[in-house]
């Protein structure tokens, strides 16, 4: 028995779409949303504020995600983020650090032009309702960061 080109195309195609299909499966994005940094860059000052509505109670990872285009002067970034749940109170602060680019200067974000950039943060356990207020601020010496377009956060059940 012969197997045609086309066959064995259409196979590899079978098996790359179930490929796919079983590597989405996982968490599922309940949330995600950027704020716009000013074009004039990042004050020091400027607080990004974003008031995540949990809705199902459980246990939610959080992922932090940053755009940054060629302006950006340096090889990392270092952000201060505290995360509050309205029901418990309970209040976090982390001190995450993102690298921008390799020991050779190479961009290890995605994209072209602006490259954006995730850490994980960690993983948040809620209540039925709850609502999480998340703040973040950059931690770096330079008071204003030129380059900084974006900063986000993605939340997963």
């Amino acid at each position: 028995m012969t197997i045609s080109r086309n066959n064995i195309i259409i196979l590899a195609m079978l098996i790359t779409t179930a490929a796919l299909a079983l590597s989405s499966c996982g968490r599922r994005a309940v949330y995600s949303h950027f704020e716009t940094i000013s074009r004039e860059g990042w004050d020091k000052a400027d607080t990004m504020h974003f008031i995540v509505p949990a809705g199902n109670g459980g246990n939610h990872a959080m992922t932090l995600g940053l755009r940054a285009n060629s302006a950006y002067p340096y090889t990392d970034v270092t952000l201060s983020v505290g995360v509050r749940t309205a029901k418990t109170g309970e209040i976090r602060t982390d001190t995450v650090s993102i690298d921008i680019t390799d020991k050779d200067g190479n961009s290890l974000g995605t994209g072209l032009g602006v490259r954006q950039f995730s850490a994980i943060l960690s993983t948040i356990d809620t209540r039925d309702g709850d609502t999480i207020a998340i703040t973040i601020t950059h931690a770096m010496e330079r008071r204003i960061l030129p380059g900084i377009t974006d900063v986000g956060i993605t939340m997963e059940e």
